[in-house]
């Protein structure tokens, strides 16, 4: 057995690593930190990618370029060749195993940003809260100094048609402002809900 046979099964075993790392990676969100970039040394491997079976598709065609040349007799050049094979076959099998280390990197940064936005999404939320409380309590105000409004008139009683008519349009602010107050309360407890 020549060593070009002895190192096929050995590039079908990565192709079938590769393609089952780059189905992985492609799934994982912190891949694409990783992405747009290329695996591995321009000196090694022509190849531009952020996934590992074009790489290995490129030491394929090299083993049978290698292949070629030693049935038309050229040993020089195919070792020459045959050694750049074994270098990328060690790289691929070490970028093959270091993965997972890889891509727990990225994922620190992906971990790192969700809870950058985590933070930032509940400050606005408790800022969001803050206000509804504020905007509540203007209301109660409100609705406090219409009640006091409606008992004073309700003392000077006249019974004049204007006292009348001013009573009626201050219930009616006082029941938009309860509803006002409604309104607020279900908002407030929309904001809090998420956070028990």
């Amino acid at each position: 057995m020549n060593i070009v046979d002895r190192l096929k099964p050995i590039i079908e075993d990565l192709k079938i690593k590769a393609q089952r790392l780059d189905n992985i990676n492609a799934d994982t969100p912190a891949h694409r930190y990783v992405s747009d970039r290329r695996l591995f040394s321009a000196d090694l491997f022509s190849s531009y990618s952020d996934k590992y079976l074009p790489y290995v598709l490129e030491t394929q065609a090299k083993l049978n370029t290698v292949n070629a040349m030693l049935q038309h007799n050229s040993h020089q050049l195919a070792n020459d060749i045959l050694h750049t094979v074994e270098q990328q076959i060690n790289a691929l099998t070490n970028a093959l195993k270091a993965n997972s280390e890889i891509h727990h990197e990225a994922q620190i940064k992906v971990d790192a940003r969700k809870q950058h936005f985590a933070k930032k999404a509940a400050k606005k939320m408790m800022q969001s809260s803050h206000e509804l409380y504020q905007t509540l309590a203007q209301y109660h105000e409100f609705e406090r100094r219409l009640q006091e409004m409606i008992n004073e008139r309700m003392l000077n009683q006249g019974q004049s048609q204007q006292l009348n008519e001013e009573v009626l349009a201050l219930h009616q602010r006082l029941g938009r402002c309860r509803k006002a107050i409604s309104q607020v309360e279900r908002q407030i407890e929309l904001v809090e809900k998420p956070n028990s």
